[in-house]
């Protein structure tokens, strides 16, 4: 008998059941589509996939007779202030860092 008294009551749940997803924080991460997180870095040689976007925009797949992905391509960022200090500062660093923490990495 003890090991009836120790029992839950049954759970009783009305249908239709209803969620509610809340509204996601102004700035959380947005979850690319599965086509986008593929095709995002079209062209760069190390393939990396998209995992997470900062902004809410929606990436569209290009359609019609002449559609295609445009590619991506690294490059410096022209008059940035950063230039004047990355090369032998900054990207040592980030490399000695990323080295040391062990994360694996083909472009920075």
């Amino acid at each position: 008998m003890a090991a009836d008294e120790d029992r839950l009551p049954p759970l009783h749940l009305s249908f239709p059941f209803t969620y509610t997803v809340p509204d996601p924080l102004p700035n959380a991460p947005f979850v690319p589509s599965a086509e986008e997180a593929e095709h995002r870095y079209h062209g760069l040689p190390s393939q990396p996939i998209f995992v997470v976007r900062s902004n809410h925009d929606i990436w569209v797949i290009p359609t019609g007779m002449e559609a295609h992905i445009q590619p991506r391509e690294l490059r410096r960022v022209n008059d940035h202030p950063l230039n004047k200090v990355w090369e032998g500062n900054v990207d040592v660093a980030m490399d000695t860092y990323l080295v040391r923490t062990k994360v694996q990495y083909t472009s920075v």
